[in-house]
């Protein structure tokens, strides 16, 4: 275990020293198969699952990654980026994502989240090109969309995962490094959230109202919708700023989804404050679906012109 823990802790340094595309390619790969020894258990057939679903479909990509290698093809930048957004799980090629982090425990899960992430986008910061944008606004769509009436904690911390990745591309595209910077305080959040979830042993989202340190878990998930005056809100600000300079549909665009994703959580941790039992929590859940619907479907009617004004644009 400690000889994979350093090869993969080598397999960053790998990438973030060299030049060369086939070593780039070695250090992605080296940095799999390490993670997969790292939280691979052999009794456990959810664990067992998750790992097969993450080596395959790392696999389809690092082999799409290495042709493109060969027979040089990275001069078409979008078909290098595709196979990055395959391996993070960005959208539309999210569909892997949840249900392998349903599978594996929280460190497993943390790990996927966030530092997996670090080195594919390292990779997608030298291909700046404005597809990223839609890519962005695509990943912020589906994990505003999945994470409605999600119960399943571990599922709603992946779509909130697969949101927070679109934030990253957008961040990208505003400034080279500031990824970067987003990708930590993201990481600190979510770091926190888990610690939690953890040490009170939480798998679903209607034990969190019986949880001793439930204030410290509402706060947490209130700095990641970007609740004021938290971390999270001024980070996501920020971002808003830089863009409104670049282009002001780019930023209606992500006011929404961010108002939208911010219900959600508030929605969640309404029930979590007000101290909801299971039956209740459900039935709230069910019966709310009636009232949601038109709320839902004008909200993502709105989300869907701006996006066909926009392509239309371009």
């Amino acid at each position: 275990m400690l000889l994979f823990l350093f090869m993969y802790i080598i397999s960053f340094v790998l990438v973030l020293s060299c030049n060369d595309w086939f070593i780039l390619w070695l250090g992605l790969e080296m940095n799999m198969i390490c993670y997969i020894m790292l939280i691979y258990k052999r009794y456990n057939l959810m664990n067992l699952e998750s790992c097969y679903k993450y080596f395959f479909l790392q696999s389809l990509s690092s082999a799409f990654f290495l042709m493109l290698l060969f027979i040089n093809f990275f001069k078409i930048n979008v078909l290098v980026l595709m196979m990055l957004m395959l391996k993070m799980g960005a959208g539309p090629f999210y569909f892997w994502f949840p249900s392998v982090v349903n599978g594996m425990n929280w460190v497993s899960g943390f790990l996927l989240m966030s530092i997996q992430k670090f080195m594919p986008l390292l990779i997608v910061a030298m291909f700046i090109e404005p597809i990223l944008w839609k890519i962005g606004l695509i990943s912020l769509f589906i994990g505003m969309y999945g994470s409605f009436n999600q119960i399943n904690i571990k599922m709603l911390m992946a779509y909130s995962s697969i949101h927070h990745l679109g934030w990253m591309l957008v961040c990208m595209m505003v400034d080279n490094l500031y990824w970067l910077l987003y990708l930590f305080i993201y990481s600190l959040l979510l770091i926190s959230i888990i610690y939690l979830l953890i040490d009170e042993e939480i798998i679903s989202i209607m034990m969190v109202y019986k949880m001793k340190n439930k204030w410290w878990f509402v706060t947490g998930m209130l700095s990641m919708a970007g609740m004021p005056p938290l971390l999270g809100f001024f980070l996501k600000m920020l971002t808003l700023h830089y863009i409104f300079m670049i282009d002001i549909f780019y930023v209606i665009l992500l006011l929404l989804m961010s108002v939208v994703m911010f219900y959600i959580y508030i929605r969640l941790l309404y029930m979590i404050i007000m101290g909801y039992s299971d039956e209740m929590m459900w039935s709230s859940l069910i019966i709310g679906n009636k009232y949601l619907k038109s709320d839902v479907f004008s909200l993502l009617g709105m989300l869907i012109l701006l996006m066909i004004g926009l392509m239309l644009m371009f």
